[in-house]
């Protein structure tokens, strides 16, 4: 009998729990009764403008000199002295807050005395589109800023100051800038100052007075600049929010999104407000610390109900992920689950085999729900001699509790849709003053954990455990390397000591091949788990949908443990993630040869610096001479370039990196680009350099596209495939029609016959295993993006998320694919813009538009171009231009017809003030700080 569908009420408690990667005990923690516990709060989150000026600095003092004492007794320079390092001490408070000027997500590190609770630093790391700038603010007792100094980033790892890090640092004296030093690279450091030090020999000294009146206008600006981001920085956490704000995602067993479930807030059995998921399953809100915490309850048509476990939050003014949530179809449906328990600390090697010590006599109990520790007991059962147990479960989410004498009690928690193998890993009780991280996952990637300790390492990093650093002296080690059949590795923290620890996990198979985009950790299962001498204290499963090939889990502050929950693309200048382990010969001369370029990358990177604000370029300098017959964007820190025909590569200094030899070639992506030479047949053979200029995969192809996600599709005797960095085949296409791998799926297409004898290509979705997730039955389809994708029948289009759930109707008689969480369509001649469930925000009224990009979108209007913002306003100097581009890097390319009927172009800033003049014949939008424009049938580049 088919069961009858009902609506799946999903019960957790709200809170820094296990569900958020708190600490049971801190869950434990008692708060006073909370006003406000009778509705939600708005999830928004405050703007900041960091650059706004609202101070001017003081007159300078050219005797002034800097107060050292702040940050020398802050940080731990000096590991031997016991008067320096003391913000270890400090309390530390998360916060977070959004870029007014470019939407981006900036995270906060607030660090108060312990006593008088006066901030003396916060870091401020700002998410951008392919790094993190990342500024370190010191301050003294009366909020002066002290002391600036502000980077470039991947990825925040634990660092100090030294000389060995590229930035730029500010030296403040009574709100004046009296010295202003920039590294750019490793131990090349230069300063401007007020007063300079004839003793010093380490640094390159100007005087304010002796440079000229170019440079000292870039250094009153750099003044003016960063005073007014210290003193806005302080300000902006100076205020308290009452609230915290919460967020997650809603899943179905496959982590397919679940849109539209309603997901309730209830307090004492109240229900005090409800949000709902959009299309990607994701939902957020605001809400206020209670004694007795909150319960979540989410419905969803077609799902069974699963309880969860009690917590608390413990504070305001934070903003608190939880665990994504796994929702399970109703079914009446019984699934064996097969067990296997062994020891994680006693696995052995053998032929590069894992070979596991199987524990038997070990109790598992199984409860129903997530994080369930005390309910009803399921069913129970005894592990055999090989440390095996078969049990069977009705569909549905389950806990599993596993108990053995002389072992920590372990639990998994286990998503019930079908016949399951449960791997669990026991290990032995943590000692005093230790803690213990495992982490498990599933599948045959290989999986690496990192733990940057409290410790200095002895270039400018502090020093970590992992990889192939297997201990150190202070007797924190990495038990075992996860790899050949062994999916667990745990590190053990021998004795904690205040100050920060940071854990990460890596994926070490894609990032060995610089696949840095890769999405395969979210289908691993991974799990962390933190244990302390009272037991398990913490819980973590990676997020959903992360983005790229590490995984920021938390970190601990003296002794606390506290969610991060990022992930990241970009391992740039991070070598210990993609450094050779013990690998074979083949994978051994792989690794040299990423070795090779990514020396080679590093010299580039050092001619590009001279690029940076320290050479103090303006906006629309010509940095490299309009000499070129044509030009493109840089892209990975190159640009295609072209003279009488043949083509290849410069840096950013204008040296030409890749010679001018080819018939074609194509901007970098994922380290390599699509080049092509033609053969003594006079046929054009396409293949792949890297940027070296090293034929990585063979100039072989009948044609090539570009790499994404770590896969190009190439056409080769008329056969279509899909190929790796090495030219392997990987997936074969039976159709020429398609698209690159984007958010994990490819675009393909095929013909077939339909009524009255005429052909049409159909088009749907494969995975990178090349199975047909999204069926082939439109006549058109994009790539998705931000996890839907454009498709049409017939001249109607509509949305489509990834199980191929129609999402937007397909009504439209055009649409373009959504950014920034909205889509540009058309409808009866009109444009306008959609959200992501299908409303329609902005009214369809325009002749013409592009998608948003940094907050605008460009808007076409009896034939004028100008801009909106997301609410539909018409910003900046509306409707003007004969053309617009969308905003790159904080500017717009803009195009006017002058008196003599010839196109002009120029560039906007996002107040409309035209930043760079409409005097060029062409530009292209501005990439990695510099754009290409043409005069005089000539390119060349100019400044951001």
């Amino acid at each position: 009998m088919k069961p009858r569908i009902k609506k799946q009420v999903f019960s957790l408690v709200l809170a820094l729990s296990l569900s958020f990667g708190m600490t049971e005990q801190t869950a434990k923690h008692t708060l006073a009764a909370t006003k406000g516990t009778d509705k939600l709060y708005s999830a928004k989150t405050d703007k900041i403008d960091i650059y706004k000026k609202n101070k001017s600095p003081n007159a300078r003092n050219y005797k002034a000199d800097w107060n050292e004492k702040i940050f020398y007794t802050l940080e731990d320079i000096n590991t031997k002295s016991s008067k320096d390092g003391q913000i270890k001490k400090y309390k530390l408070v998360r916060k977070e807050q959004i870029n007014k000027k470019n939407g981006n997500r900036i995270e906060y590190e607030v660090y108060k005395h312990p006593k008088t609770g006066k901030m003396h630093k916060i870091t401020s790391i700002e998410h951008r589109k392919n790094d993190l700038e990342i500024t370190d603010y010191y301050y003294d007792d009366k909020g002066k800023p002290n002391f600036v100094y502000q980077r470039k980033d991947s990825i925040y790892t634990p660092v100090y100051a030294s000389f060995e890090f590229t930035g730029d640092r500010y030296f403040f004296n009574n709100d004046s800038l009296i010295k202003w030093r920039f590294v750019k690279k490793a131990n090349d450091v230069e300063e401007i100052s007020l007063k300079t030090d004839k003793n010093r020999k380490d640094v390159k000294q100007y005087s304010y007075l002796d440079i000229n009146k170019k440079k000292q206008k870039a250094y009153d600006k750099k003044e003016v600049r960063m005073l007014n981001a210290a003193y806005n920085t302080y300000n902006a956490m100076l205020k308290k929010s009452k609230k915290s704000i919460v967020k997650g995602y809603i899943v179905d067993s496959k982590r397919n999104p679940v849109a539209n479930a309603t997901v309730e807030f209830l307090h004492s059995d109240k229900v005090i407000g409800t949000v709902k998921t959009n299309a990607n399953g994701y939902y957020t809100t605001g809400v206020l610390p209670v004694k007795d915490g909150y319960t979540i309850r989410v419905s969803a048509d077609g799902y069974q109900t699963t309880e969860g476990a009690k917590a608390v939050i413990d504070k305001s003014g934070a903003v608190i992920w939880i665990d994504v949530i796994s929702l399970v179809a109703v079914s009446e449906a019984s699934h064996k689950v097969s067990i296997n328990v062994y020891d994680g600390e006693t696995i052995k090697y053998v032929k590069k085999k894992a070979v596991k010590t199987a524990l038997s006599g070990a109790e598992v109990i199984a409860r129903k729900g997530l994080n369930n520790k005390t309910g009803e007991q399921v069913t129970t059962g005894t592990t055999d001699a090989d440390g095996n147990l078969v049990i069977e479960l009705v569909s549905g989410v389950y806990t599993l509790e596993i108990r053995l004498n002389g072992y920590a009690v372990g639990y998994k928690t286990v998503v019930v849709d079908e016949d399951k193998n449960v791997s669990a890993a026991l290990t032995k009780p943590v000692k005093d003053k230790e803690m213990k991280v495992v982490l498990s996952w599933d599948g045959e990637q290989d999986l690496d954990s990192y733990l940057f300790t409290p410790y200095k390492a002895k270039k400018g990093n502090m020093a970590y455990i992992g990889g192939n650093a297997k201990k150190d002296k202070h007797g924190n080690s990495l038990y075992l390397d996860g790899k050949n059949g062994n999916n667990v590795e745990i590190i053990n923290i021998a004795n904690i000591k205040k100050g920060n620890y940071k854990y990460y996990v890596s994926d070490y198979t894609n990032s060995i091949t610089k696949n840095y985009s890769a999405k395969d950790m979210a289908g691993l299962n991974i799990r962390v788990e933190v244990y302390d001498k009272n037991g398990l204290v913490a819980v973590y499963i990676i997020p959903y949908n992360p983005n790229g090939v590490i995984w920021e889990v938390f970190e601990i502050k003296n002794g606390k443990v506290v969610p991060l929950q990022n992930t990241y693309k970009n391992v740039k200048g991070k070598k210990w993630w993609i450094e050779k382990k013990e690998v074979g010969k083949k994978k051994k001369e792989i690794g040299e040869k990423k070795d090779e370029i990514e020396k080679k990358e590093e010299e580039t990177e050092k001619k590009e610096t001279q690029l940076g604000e320290n050479k103090l370029y303006k906006t629309g300098d010509v940095v490299i001479p309009l000499k070129y017959d044509w030009a493109g964007s840089f892209s990975e820190g190159l640009a295609v370039v072209g003279i009488e025909g043949k083509w290849g590569f410069i840096d950013k200094s204008g040296n030409e990196v890749v010679p001018l030899k080819y018939g074609y070639a194509d901007e970098f992506s994922e380290g390599l680009a699509c080049v092509s030479l033609t053969n003594k047949y006079k046929k054009d053979k396409y293949g792949f350099i890297d940027k070296s200029g090293n034929e990585v995969v063979p100039l072989k192809y009948d044609w090539a596209g570009s790499f994404s996600e770590g896969l190009a599709m190439v056409k080769l005797d008329g056969r279509w495939s899909f190929i790796d960095k090495l030219g392997n085949e990987i997936l074969q296409l039976s159709n020429g029609d398609g698209e690159n791998f984007s958010e994990g799926l490819a675009m393909v297409g095929s013909r077939g016959i339909v009524s009255f004898g005429y052909y049409f290509d159909q088009y749907g979705f494969v995975d990178r295993l090349g199975n047909e997730v999204v069926p082939l039955e439109y006549s058109s389809a994009s790539s998705f993006r931000e996890g839907l994708a454009r498709v049409s029948n017939f001249g109607s289009h509509g949305f489509i998320d990834k199980s191929g759930n129609k999402v937007v109707p397909l009504k439209y008689d055009s649409a373009g694919s959504f950014s920034e969480g909205l889509a540009p369509v058309k409808l009866d001649g009109r444009w306008g813009f959609i959200d992501m469930s299908g409303n329609e925000v902005v009214p369809l009224k325009y002749d013409d538009v592009w998608s948003f990009s940094e907050g605008f979108a460009p808007v076409k209007l009896n034939d004028r171009w100008g801009f909106i913002d997301r609410s539909g306003n018409e910003v900046l100097q509306q409707l003007e231009y004969d053309e617009v581009l969308p905003f790159s890097e904080g500017f717009a390319r803009v195009r006017l017809t002058d008196k003599y009927n010839e196109d002009k172009y120029g560039f906007i800033d996002k107040s409309g003030k035209l930043a760079v003049p409409l005097k060029y014949d062409w530009a292209g939008s501005f990439s990695e700080g510099l754009a290409a424009v043409s005069l005089n049938d000539k390119w060349g580049f100019i400044s951001r």
